[in-house]
């Protein structure tokens, strides 16, 4: 019984759909046949026209449209088309009279309806591809039907024999009625001519201001989205600000340190001429420890500059590298460990061979070091520091008495000290 229901509706729907005109609610593919997966021939833009020839479904009981390229999916298309028999009906921003008005349609426009619904103040609306608008001033078509009657008499005559030129015996008169349908605008009769003139008349009075409305809403629109741009570009500005603030208040100089200390300085001599060099020096030292964002929790930045005094010549070393600081419990004490990487320069203060005035050029080079250390906490500001640093270098030096020659090469050294931290 079900199937015989289903395939009646099935047949009265198909009969109702055929050469239907319809329009898609949104872009959407033509398939080759009624299926997602199906392949797409071509695709029909927003409210473009498609001629429905009939109507099929699909295996999940779902309707498609056959059209002349294709199917396409009957819930993405609207078959419901209206239009308006009003001289001016505005298009609302909701389904009421205290809607906003956005646009409007005048008499005779074609309206594409996607939803139908009743509101409290009295009126049907339906839900348009441009907004809401009062279906009560809407027409399925802009013509109407009128059935009349004509008459036409038609004259039956009898003859002798079966021959257009027999002679007639009997004539009968029979009067044959004839329905014509003929489409007609749809016009109310009942108003004069004066009315319509007055009406329409008003209705271009309206179209005006509504125009001027528009114009009106688009500028403030307009002065709105240039304010909200502004408000953006404030916003943004604000918040460049922020972080470029942010980024000074974490790239600010975290403490500074004073050292003293002794360094032990591994040299080779090829060959020993003129007097022997010390080994031992003493070394002062100012380091630079800076926070710097990018860096993880607990870790800084430092530059530093150290001078080295040994036995008739001197060193000066800087140096640019990161510090990793560990917390304890007790944060009286904090030990860290901290690699870097800068530039050495070695001067001869004196002539390892005549103790005179040195006349050998100082020598520069690349210089690695690598250390660890701890601060003991004395005050809020003030740490003591103890480290320990190995120093890598490769200075080389020649000396030349009479036909004995010697190289002396400057590798490493190794320094320990003490020091004095303040924190900002």
């Amino acid at each position: 019984m079900k199937k015989i229901i289903l395939l009646l509706f099935t047949t009265i729907l198909l009969n109702a759909i055929e050469n239907k005109i319809g329009y898609p609610l949104h872009d959407i593919d033509v398939k080759e046949k009624t299926s997602v997966e199906s392949k797409v021939i071509l695709q029909k833009k927003f409210q473009e026209q498609i001629t429905i020839l009939s109507l099929e479904f699909d295996e999940n009981n779902e309707y498609w449209y056959k059209t002349k390229y294709g199917f396409v999916y009957g819930k993405a298309v609207t078959t419901d088309v209206r239009y308006v028999n009003a001289d001016l009906l505005h298009i609302r921003t909701k389904p009421s009279l205290q809607g906003i008005e956005i646009s409007y349609f005048l008499e005779g426009d074609k309206v594409i309806v996607i939803q139908k619904m009743k509101a409290s103040d009295g009126y049907n609306w339906v839900y348009t591809t441009e907004g809401f608008v009062a279906s009560n001033y809407l027409t399925p078509s802009l013509v109407q039907e009128i059935i009349y009657p004509t008459k036409k008499i038609e004259i039956i005559k009898f003859r002798e024999k079966p021959n257009k030129k027999s002679k007639v015996i009997k004539s009968i008169k029979r009067i044959k009625v004839k329905f014509i349908v003929q489409k007609a605008k749809i016009i109310d009769l009942s108003k004069s001519k004066k009315e319509i003139k007055k009406e329409q008349k008003i209705a271009v009075i309206k179209q005006k201001k509504t125009k001027e409305i528009i114009i009106i809403r688009k500028k403030i629109q307009k002065i709105k989205e240039i304010q909200k741009a502004q408000e953006i570009e404030e916003i943004e500005e604000a918040q460049e600000i922020e972080e470029i603030e942010e980024f000074k208040i974490k790239s600010t100089l975290n403490s500074i340190k004073y050292n003293i200390s002794k360094t032990t300085n591994n040299y080779n001599q090829t060959q020993q001429i003129g007097k022997k060099l010390s080994k031992d020096g003493i070394s002062l030292s100012i380091q630079a420890n800076i926070n710097f964002n990018y860096l993880p929790k607990n870790y800084l930045l430092f530059t530093s500059y150290e001078y080295i005094s040994y036995t008739m010549r001197d060193k000066h070393n800087i140096l640019f590298g990161t510090k990793k600081i560990f917390e304890t419990n007790n944060n009286i004490f904090s030990p860290y460990i901290q690699a870097g990487i800068g530039l050495s320069r070695l001067n001869w203060t004196k002539d390892p061979l005549t103790s005179s005035a040195s006349t050998i050029k100082s020598s520069n080079s690349l210089h690695y070091a690598v250390g660890i250390g701890g601060y003991y906490k004395l005050s809020k500001n003030f740490d003591i520091d103890i480290f320990l640093t190995q120093n890598f270098q490769n200075h080389t030096t020649k000396l030349t008495l009479g036909i004995q020659n010697s190289t002396i090469e400057d590798k490493s050294s190794l320094k320990y000290g003490l020091g004095l931290r303040y924190k900002f």
